[in-house]
């Protein structure tokens, strides 16, 4: 039986990167739908999010935390249905995504900077999905200053009311340095938060960059020479 050598890739990543893909894509469509929908979506998407990382890491920890906070994630967005005027569980309801995109940036850093016997490419997949990570927890961050601060956090030049979906937008144009301006921070806070994404953004690409650079076996020979 032939031994899996380091240059085999496996794609671990893949179907990980399938699915923040997915729910990429599809996100505006279901927000533009039910509630139901919006919860039924949302849970899935994570499921999925969940099941694909997992494949990331060998630890048993992961799962449980993740489908501890995805179970606790939905309890919320339940209640918040039925309690719509409920400033806090909106706010919870924003922020336990949030929580659960930052943790699974977290398993996804470990294993393209750290995992042994993983194939270049595969850690190149990784890190797109790592990237896409820092989309969906900065879309809850921007959710979550917008619910605190409705009338004036943000700048919207169409002068309309926006949902979850357009923070996902700006929080892709801030993260990729686009700003079309069509939503514009307007308090200290949001500004702060906007700053601070384009950040850590241009940081991520260039540390992330450098540690795939460095990890080419040729790249590695020629520097040890």
């Amino acid at each position: 039986m032939p031994r899996l050598r380091r240059s085999d890739p496996t794609f671990r990543s893949l179907p990980l990167l399938l699915t923040v893909l997915l729910g990429f894509v599809v996100s505006p469509f279901a927000a533009a739908g039910s509630g139901a929908i919006q919860l039924t979506f949302g849970l899935v998407l994570y499921l999925l999010i969940g099941a694909t990382s997992s494949l990331l890491t060998a630890g048993r920890l992961w799962p449980l935390t993740f489908g501890i906070l995805v179970v606790l994630s939905t309890c919320v967005q339940v209640l918040h249905a039925r309690f719509d005027d409920c400033l806090a569980l909106a706010i919870a309801e924003s922020a336990l995504p949030a929580a659960i995109n930052f943790l699974t940036l977290y398993i996804i850093l470990r294993f393209i900077l750290f995992a042994p016997g993983v194939h270049e490419l595969d850690r190149v997949i990784g890190a797109i999905c790592g990237y896409f990570m820092l989309v969906f927890a900065w879309a809850r961050i921007f959710l979550t200053v917008h619910l605190l601060d409705p009338e004036t956090a943000f700048r919207y030049s169409d002068g309309m009311s926006h949902i979850q979906h357009d923070f996902l937008y700006f929080s892709a144009v801030t993260l990729t340095t686009l700003g079309y301006g069509d939503i514009t921070p307007a308090s200290q806070v949001a500004r702060m938060f906007a700053s601070l994404e384009g950040i850590l953004g241009t940081l991520y690409i260039a540390i992330i960059i450098a540690s795939l650079v460095a990890r080419v076996p040729g790249r590695r020979k020629s520097t040890e020479m």
